[in-house]
């Protein structure tokens, strides 16, 4: 019986700030976001916002998915009989904008499945390693990964949007058992169904870098993989979303601290100029902060599924924390295990 979360954990954490090749992947790799297995959660209306509305903001904040229904409603709108040669200059910078968000839907795509190659690779103290090597190995798998990517994404928005939102809009109507039922498809049954799908896509991205895999077999594998090692990869998105909510607070309140000194340096200087100049840098060291701290997160994140994956499939023995737990109660462990 081996408990190793910690290490795993230990072990991202100083990739994402040891390991400077993997920063580029992970900047890149956040287009994704941040969020992790738990997204759903975040993507939930509050009681004052409830509207079927909430499913275009969640499709919106998913970077692929939001670049191909934004930018295909904008060519569906242009008026492409009416153009006159004087629109030419603005449609040419239309079609510029368009070529450069493919451009950073490849470089994102590419980046995550090079992050998950990367971590891998340093698990395993490969040499000669470079970011332009990982790189390339995630644009040779690229349409594996987008495919996997663009599916998972329309699954989660039809989901999101074609039952989870009507629920919560036909909560407001009933009250006592139907509000009960409700509440259980809502919380029980989609919403696990949502998490245990991102996490079977990870397996899935981490199963096409590493084991050379189709899109096809890799999600097969990785709902197999995942039927095996459930529990451990359940425990695994918790913690992970409570490290993420703890990481969250401490660079928040670092960033914060940071533009509370400034501010009040800023307010004792008397030259306007130098006020201004040290405006700017705040400014700019705000943003750095804030990208740096993304994606350190991304790449402990990604990190961390990475490493799980390989000590799971060598074939040594781990169990979950639940089930340590239960071997102190006998009966328990008899009932469930």
């Amino acid at each position: 019986m081996k408990p190793f979360y910690y290490q795993t954990f230990r072990q991202a954490w100083s990739y994402a700030f040891g390991q400077s090749i993997l920063w580029p992947l992970g900047f890149f790799s956040a287009f994704f976001g941040v969020a992790g297995s738990f997204r759903i959660i975040f993507d939930l209306p509050s009681e004052q916002n409830i509207n079927i509305l909430n499913a275009s903001s969640a499709a919106s904040e998913d970077f692929v998915t939001s670049n191909f229904i934004n930018w295909s409603n904008s060519f569906y709108q242009i008026p492409w009989t009416e153009l006159k040669f004087a629109d030419a200059p603005l449609v040419a910078l239309l079609l510029l904008i368009f070529a450069v968000i493919i451009f950073l839907t490849v470089v994102a795509v590419s980046s995550e499945g090079a992050l998950a190659k990367g971590v891998a690779a340093l698990a395993s103290n490969a040499k000669n390693l470079s970011y332009l090597k990982l790189f390339r190995s995630g644009i040779d798998k690229f349409w594996d990964l987008f495919i996997l990517r663009f599916v998972y994404s329309l699954i989660y928005i039809f989901f999101l949007a074609g039952l989870v939102l009507p629920l919560f809009l036909l909560a407001r109507y009933f009250e006592g058992g139907i509000l009960l039922g409700i509440a259980v498809i809502i919380y029980l049954i989609l919403i696990p169904f949502l998490i245990v799908l991102d996490i079977i896509v990870r397996y899935g991205i981490i199963l096409i870098m590493l084991n050379n895999l189709s899109v096809r077999d890799a999600f097969h594998e990785a709902w197999i993989f995942f039927k095996q090692h459930w529990i451990i990869s359940l425990e695994t998105a918790i913690f992970i979303f409570a490290w993420t909510i703890g990481y969250v607070i401490i660079a928040g309140l670092v960033i914060g601290l940071v533009f509370l000194f400034f501010s009040a340096f800023l307010s004792m200087i008397s030259w306007p100029w130098l006020a201004d100049f040290m405006s700017s840098g705040l400014i700019g060291l705000l943003i750095f902060l804030t990208f740096a701290s993304i994606t350190f997160l991304k790449i402990f994140d990604l990190g961390s599924w990475t490493l799980l994956f390989k000590r799971l499939a060598s074939g040594d023995v781990h169990h979950a924390k639940l089930i340590r737990m239960a071997k102190h109660s006998p009966w328990v462990h008899k009932k469930l295990f």
